[in-house]
């Protein structure tokens, strides 16, 4: 596994990168120190894995991340899925760039082994994506965000409770006759059907590709 690192402000020396490489590698942790490079404004540390689950390594990065902002070390951290050999690391290195470009300016971290393989999917919002999503679905998506996103929230927790209104009511502590009436609120204004799957699928795809990774809340 790799983990790339940049600053998202320039850092006062050298020294304050190779000390946060150190962090890095810390909380990466592992029987054997991890592979740490630093060059130019870049961290890249590869990470080996044995038998340990990737995701496991998200939570003490993140925590290392936040300790280091405190001491005004901004980073993003890119985190790529793991490869079996090193002959991957170009790869790895790829991927990791990858995720840190999907990182806002305020930095944060992101995994790749936390993804599922629809989240990478639609992780890269170029505009041929934006293109193939149907102008209806775009539109809803659009509306309903900037007013708010009460339907934007009820369809991602429809999709989450597997397409049960009833788990998704719950969750959203809402009773179900008002889920059931979101979304056919949903479907009206979408001209989606939220009992077929490609339907479903397109509109949260154009939910990722225009939220972005932006925190959906629910409005009133």
């Amino acid at each position: 596994m790799l983990i790339v690192a940049v600053p998202v402000s320039p850092l006062d020396d050298e020294f304050a990168l190779r000390s946060a490489a150190s962090s890095l590698a810390r909380a990466a942790g592992g029987v054997l120190r991890p592979l740490t490079v630093v060059r130019q404004d870049e961290i890249v540390l590869v990470r080996r894995l044995d038998r340990q689950d990737a995701r496991t390594l998200t939570e003490p990065l993140e925590r290392a991340r936040r300790e280091l902002t405190a001491t005004g070390a901004e980073l993003a951290i890119g985190v790529s899925t793991v490869f079996e050999t090193l002959a991957g690391v170009p790869d790895a290195y790829s991927e990791a760039r990858t995720a840190l470009a999907s990182l806002g300016p305020s930095g944060g971290l992101l995994a790749l082994p936390a993804l599922s393989a629809f989240d990478y999917l639609t992780l890269r919002s170029d505009s041929t994506a934006r293109r193939l999503v149907s102008p209806a679905a775009r539109r809803f998506v659009e509306d309903d965000l900037s007013g708010g996103g009460t339907l934007t929230h009820t369809l991602l927790a429809y999709d989450e409770a597997n397409l049960n209104a009833k788990v998704a009511a719950q969750r959203l502590y809402i009773h179900v006759n008002t889920a059931h009436h979101r979304l056919s609120r949903i479907e009206e204004k979408s001209g989606c059907d939220l009992r077929d799957l490609a339907d479903v699928q397109e509109l949260l795809i154009a939910i990722r590709l225009i939220a972005g990774g932006k925190e959906i809340s629910e409005g009133g």
